[in-house]
């Protein structure tokens, strides 16, 4: 061939991956077997190790920023566990793509997907590995497989030595089920896919049912709101759409705000022409015709969304949506154990044992061809020529490094996690190396190492073409908490499946007035809180175990007994309490995704701890407190905390007289000591 033929490309690729090489060698915080170790270089050496990069690989593309062309690698899935709309496209997109995420708000099955892919992957032979940056995110995994008919028998929890130890020491033994002959036939498989194929229609159908029951639930209680300001408002007989109603209301309240009268002709037109009642109606003040209009609008459209519910409910009912939804299930389940069946050949045989030396080898990576590990040890355990599938669990709190590491490991990889959650933590002595770095290196700012960065977030800067599926359809919590974090944080595009409850879902106690905070301890919170657990217990049955605390302060959280709420990203809870601490809210209390993730652990109900002297509302605390405030319908939201002290009244008038211009100059020694003061008292 010609040399004109060629074309030298010159890419990013190798500069960048040196650049994360040195971030490795830079950072401490990264994850290491021995966290008090001095120098951390696991991630750097095995950053080290990579020499060549395919150019078809998962890694190229990422550092390269160059998606490739998709192409389907399976066409026919099983979906043993539940699916929904947004989960079957993400299983579809996740085998069609080398290099793909799944976004996965909170409740929305994101465990359930992954599991979905990893048989779906089993099953066509492949190879798969799945990383988290805890132990808890893919402990969840193997328990889900362990409840689901005993399929934690071909999956190895590995990482550091304690758990290649544990594993080792309680290998599983086959299930007693893949002894079992399963009559499923080739008619069997065809009827599953062909399910497949139609579920994906009626499954838009249960999204569009779930999302008019939403409307119509926040239709009536705005009506109702409306109801209680306007009382006297006549009712009137309409045969008219909600549509043309709203013109006519667009119309007069447009008349109203240039302060002109209906015309003869346009009352004449409604009268005679649209049977809009009488001109006695006409004819009164455009105020009073406006607010009669309002209030037809709420009934026309509550009366519409009832028939568009009715006809949903009817077309999935004459479709058998939910039988055929179970046989999907069922059939897939047998699909899989035939497989399985075939694939282990079992016949009463014992089962092979292995060692640590045998971790890598053929034979182990065959009995057991999902392995489990943390994202930064998953290098360790790579078979030659790589993982063919690789899912990483909870994104946003891998770092670009490790992630780079996990990323190198696999043909194919599909990461999974939630942009709106907390990211990976950088201390404020690394954010000091890292500016100093990243000044002095040319290198894209999407993969700069940086505080809020995640590989998650970095994909999304350096592809932002990237198959990108997010699950939507909410599960776990009361709808009126989700529905607090679908309107701030998911801009109502989370569709609703859990059931409303006749108890309030989200309160708010607010301890006596006073600054009782101390850093970040507040002893006032936590009796208040003490009290409210007693009650749970006690008087609303909960069991203690069900009860989550958090803060996100580590010194409040320990005193409480609980966790960060950066600890509680991925764990659930009946009722969550959430410390705030601060006498004023901070910047950090308030943060968008911490209380993303505090309210959204919450399954039943939602606490929110305050301080009645906090004063700053404008943000996130405010937003939630106002929210509450809009569907307390019975004033039992906001509670008023009961535990004062003797020095209570004291230490407002000291307060008081501190604040106070007349007598400051007998305090303070100048202007700036008093800022001090003010600053490290947090008034």
């Amino acid at each position: 061939m010609h040399h004109g033929d060629f074309e030298i490309l010159k890419t990013r690729v190798s500069d960048t991956l040196a650049y994360l090489y040195n971030v490795a060698k830079l950072v401490k915080n990264l994850p290491s077997e021995d966290p008090d170790a001095s120098a951390n270089t696991i991630i750097a050496d095995a950053l080290e190790k990579i020499n060549d990069i395919p150019v078809n690989s998962p890694l190229y593309t990422y550092l390269s920023g160059v998606l490739p062309e998709s192409a389907p690698r399976i066409k026919n899935f099983i979906f043993p566990f539940q699916c929904n709309e947004s989960q079957l496209n993400a299983v579809e997109q996740t085998f069609a793509n080398s290099l793909s995420l799944i976004q996965g708000p909170p409740g929305t099955g994101k465990t359930q997907t992954i599991l979905n892919i990893l048989v779906n992957a089993v099953v066509n032979g492949q190879r798969v590995a799945i990383v988290s940056n805890t132990n808890s995110a893919i402990q969840n995994v193997v328990e889900k497989l362990a409840a689901a008919n005993g399929l934690d028998f071909m999956v190895a929890l590995l990482g550091n030595k304690a758990n290649q130890e544990k594993f080792l020491e309680n290998q599983p033994n086959y299930p007693s089920w893949l002894n079992e002959n399963i009559d499923f036939t080739l008619h069997d498989e065809q009827r599953l896919y062909a399910l497949h194929r139609e579920l994906k229609t009626l499954f838009e159908k249960q999204n569009e049912l779930k999302r008019k029951l939403s409307q119509l639930h926040e239709w009536d209680i705005e009506a109702e709101k409306f109801t209680q300001c306007y009382s006297n408002v006549p009712q009137l007989p309409c045969a008219v759409s909600s549509e043309k109603l709203m013109l006519l209301f667009s119309k007069c309240n447009m008349h109203s705000i240039k302060q002109k009268k209906l015309s003869f002709w346009f009352k004449l037109w409604q009268v005679l022409f649209c049977r809009h009642w009488n001109f006695t109606f006409w004819n009164q003040p455009l105020e009073t015709i406006s607010v009669a209009l309002e209030k037809l609008y709420y009934l026309k459209k509550s009366s519409e969304l009832q028939c568009e519910v009715a006809e949903l409910e009817k077309a999935l009912a004459n479709a058998d949506f939910e039988n055929k939804h179970k046989a999907l299930n069922l059939l897939s389940w047998q699909l899989l154990k035939v497989k399985l069946r075939k694939k282990y050949s079992v016949c009463h045989k014992e089962r092979k044992k292995f060692y640590t030396s045998d971790l890598r080898n053929e034979d182990f990576l065959s009995e057991y061809p999902v392995l489990l590990s943390t994202t930064f040890m998953i290098n360790h355990f790579m078979p030659g020529g790589g993982f063919d599938l690789l899912i990483m669990d909870e994104a946003s709190q891998v770092d670009l490094c490790t992630g780079a590491v996990a990323i190198a490991c696999a043909k194919n990889v599909v990461i999974v996690g939630d942009d709106k959650q907390l990211p990976c933590v950088i201390t404020a002595e690394d954010e000091l190396k890292l500016n100093g770095l990243n000044s002095s290196c040319n290198i894209a700012d999407e993969y700069k190492y940086h505080a809020g960065e995640s590989i998650l977030s970095s994909l999304q800067q350096a592809l932002p073409a990237i198959p990108n599926t997010t699950l939507c359809e909410h599960y776990r919590c009361d709808p009126l908490i989700i529905g607090f974090c679908n309107q701030k944080f998911y801009d109502n595009n989370l569709v609703i499946h859990s059931q409303w409850s006749n108890n309030p879902a989200l309160k708010v106690l607010f301890t006596a007035p006073g600054n009782h905070a101390r850093g970040h301890f507040n002893l006032r919170q936590c009796q208040e809180i003490d009290n409210l657990v007693n009650d749970l217990v006690q008087n609303h049955h909960y069991p203690a175990d069900s009860i989550g605390l958090c803060s996100p302060f580590r010194e409040q959280a320990e005193r409480l007994g609980g966790h960060t709420v950066h600890k509680f990203q991925g764990r659930e809870k009946d009722v969550i309490i959430m410390s705030t601490v601060d006498n004023q809210i901070s910047d950090f209390t308030a943060d968008e995704q911490l209380i993303n993730v505090a309210v959204s652990r919450a399954k039943k109900e939602f606490h929110l701890v305050v301080s009645s002297s906090n004063q700053q509302w404008d943000n996130c605390i405010g937003d939630l407190v106002n929210y509450i405030r809009y569907y307390d319908s019975d004033k039992s939201t906001f509670t008023q905390g009961n535990i004062t002290s003797v020095f209570d009244m004291l230490y407002d008038e000291y307060q008081q007289y501190l604040n106070c211009d007349q007598y400051k100059h007998l305090f303070f020694d100048s202007p700036a000591e008093e800022i001090i003061y003010q600053v490290l008292s947090g008034c």
